[in-house]
């Protein structure tokens, strides 16, 4: 597969320490998302909290992170 390699992230802190890590990916097989698999994981419910949004934006609890975010 055109992916398989060696990739390597590096990142330097604002005081100049440096850390990596590098690893080989090897990709056995393409896997193609159908809109039912994002369905069931991203639903939303109604949030609780009625304040959360500002400026009319609706409020949508997101089950699967834990997280509110605004329409």
């Amino acid at each position: 597969m055109e992916d398989r390699g060696s990739y390597e992230c590096r990142a330097t802190s604002v005081t100049g320490k440096t850390a990596s890590m590098s690893a080989f990916v090897n990709v056995s097989e393409i896997y193609t998302r159908t809109t039912t698999d994002l369905e069931w994981r991203f639903r939303n419910v109604k949030c609780l909290v009625d304040s959360y949004c500002l400026n009319g934006g609706k409020c949508e609890f997101i089950e699967v992170l834990g997280e509110h975010m605004c329409r």
